[in-house]
């Protein structure tokens, strides 16, 4: 059994638990043109290459180390800054279609999990929830600003996926991400 977990977007996160070994990384959907479609077709490009296939989205077949499950974050509302951001929503969107499809054409098993569910688990099992309490009343006293709170948080997640998973070098909070959502999934 495998269990593929994915942090969509532009620098999609991803960690892979195969029969108790871990490997976790981030994948650059960015190309030279960075059109919606170029993002979806390099996810598709990079879900074929990592799990060795070579023919489309509409093939069915068995696969050594496909995952035999996929959890994903999920998103309700893209903001940043406070502003809500259409073309991350249309981004995301895009790549759930594709990881649900490709999913779906291998009978693969795919299930988002609310980053607030994934959040408090990691918080819980790393002891740091009192970090992010402090994080949450500095922003609301306004003792920080969104730009400090939001590399503050990052440093956390990154802090927390190294506390779940001391094996692994992490490089970013999307790669964390991943780590997070696959620890509750183990």
């Amino acid at each position: 059994m495998s269990i593929l977990a994915i942090d969509p977007g532009t620098h999609m996160g991803w960690a892979l638990w195969d029969e108790g070994e871990v490997s976790s990384g981030v994948w650059d959907l960015e190309g030279k043109h960075t059109s919606y479609k170029t993002r979806w077709r390099n996810l598709l490009h990079y879900l074929q290459k990592q799990f060795h296939e070579h023919d489309g989205l509409d093939t069915i077949r068995a696969i050594e180390n496909q995952p035999t499950r996929i959890i994903y974050e999920k998103t309700i509302s893209h903001r940043s800054a406070g502003f809500v951001t259409t073309s991350a929503a249309h981004v995301y969107g895009g790549l759930i279609a594709i990881l649900e499809l490709w999913a779906e054409n291998r009978r693969v098993a795919i299930e988002g999990i609310g980053i607030t569910t994934a959040m408090a688990y990691a918080e819980r099992a790393t002891g740091f929830q009192a970090a992010m309490k402090q994080l949450r009343s500095s922003l609301r006293k306004k003792l920080i600003t969104h730009k400090q709170s939001r590399a503050e948080k990052k440093r956390l997640t990154i802090e927390m996926a190294k506390a779940l998973w001391p094996t692994q070098t992490i490089t970013n909070d999307n790669q964390a991400d991943a780590l997070i959502i696959l620890a509750i999934s183990t």
